[in-house]
């Protein structure tokens, strides 16, 4: 990720590609991190513009799998759920980030967010989950607010606020629906 702008907004280290894949790899075998790479398929004879036809998402585990010719496929972000919460286990604490600037205010993150959230109830067996953003990053606020997150505290110190999703019976129904289109694959690993 080369952005400034994004490094910023998601308190984000700038890493070499080699470190991507090292933290990648690392992430996967790592009990308290879940993380799913979010793809869209592209086609390779036309300018890749962003066409949400195109979109594909496989959940896996703990890894989003693509079943296209990698040359047809284009990395642009991530979703993470950290199981950071050393005082109640069923709480977690989940994140966004479409790096990729033409993607994003699409819905995207929108849907792999209510997809992470559903993996969680279902996979993991959490009933909350919480996230820490940026006050001036207002389009992450507004992204929390619209899937039902409310408002927890502000950390002056950090600049950044906290919302939180409980799951209560209504909500897993709603997820539960929403995300009945999903397709779940085994991940293959490194090849």
């Amino acid at each position: 990720m080369k952005s400034e702008e994004l490094l910023e907004l998601t308190a984000s280290e700038p890493l070499t590609l080699e470190e991507e894949y090292e933290m990648q790899e690392s992430w996967h075998l790592d009990e308290k991190k879940c993380t799913f790479i979010l793809a869209v398929q592209v086609d390779t004879h036309k300018d890749s513009k962003p066409d949400s036809s195109n979109e594909n998402t496989e959940t896996s585990g703990k890894s989003t799998v693509c079943k296209f010719d990698s040359k047809s496929v284009k990395l642009i972000g991530d979703v993470n759920i950290y199981l950071n919460d050393e005082e109640d286990k069923n709480r977690g604490e989940i994140e966004i980030m479409i790096a990729e600037k033409g993607f994003q205010g699409r819905g995207i993150a929108k849907e792999a967010l209510k997809i992470m959230m559903y993996y969680a109830i279902k996979d993991i067996g959490l009933t909350s989950v919480y996230c820490r953003i940026l006050e001036k990053n207002v389009a992450s606020i507004k992204l929390f607010e619209l899937l039902g997150f409310r408002f927890v505290e502000r950390s002056e110190y950090f600049n950044e606020v906290t919302y939180e999703q409980q799951f209560d019976e209504e909500q897993v129904k709603k997820l539960t629906l929403e995300c009945k289109h999903v397709v779940r694959a085994e991940y293959e690993g490194k090849k």
